[in-house]
């Protein structure tokens, strides 16, 4: 992801962030926050992965508060080992600068398994909707079978068309309507 800013910093890599003691800094949007009684998880989303944050009020003089799903923040910390967290590290949070917040709250929790929603409301907020895993993994299994459809697809008019050529190479001319019949479907 490009950090906001456009002063010309660099893409933060996930492979950047995994080293164990590096301090890490990285610009997000929170995803979701869970209180724990004495600490807090603050999940950022960035453009391509989800990083577990945590935040503890005794070791840093930052504050949660006024923080919700949708503002996008800069968080610094130091990055450590985690087995139990989805990319086997968590930041610990040493600073938190709001960036900028979503001008009203989300209509609807972006962060629950399952979102609920009827099928007007998924697509009239369909952007928002996409921040869901579960909604993005369904997204992200259509594209592969679309890619696979037209890998498919391309082959078969490729293999045509070699065909094709061939055809016209030996007979030295153009062959009647088997060329016009490249992908038609059938009836059923």
């Amino acid at each position: 992801m490009t950090l906001i800013g456009g002063d010309g910093q660099k893409t933060v890599q996930i492979e950047d962030l995994k080293q164990a003691g590096k301090n890490a800094c990285i610009k997000g949007s929170i995803h979701s926050i869970r209180k724990m009684g004495d600490f807090s998880f603050v999940i950022l989303r960035t453009g391509s992965f989800v990083v577990q944050c945590v935040y503890n009020p005794s070791k840093t003089d930052a504050s949660l508060e006024g923080l919700t799903e949708g503002c996008c923040v800069e968080i610094t910390g130091e990055s450590i080992p985690e087995e139990r967290a989805e990319n086997g590290f968590e930041i610990h949070i040493a600073k938190i600068t709001l960036i900028s917040s979503p001008a009203e709250e989300y209509p609807f929790a972006i962060n629950k398994k399952y979102l609920g929603l009827n099928i007007d409301t998924n697509l009239d907020y369909r952007p928002l909707t996409l921040r869901n895993p579960r909604q993005r993994a369904i997204f992200k299994v259509q594209e592969a079978i679309a890619d696979g459809f037209a890998d498919i697809c391309e082959k078969m008019v490729l293999h045509k068309y070699t065909h094709l050529k061939l055809l016209m190479q030996e007979q030295r001319e153009v062959p009647t309507s088997s060329a016009l019949i490249i992908l038609t479907p059938r009836p059923i």
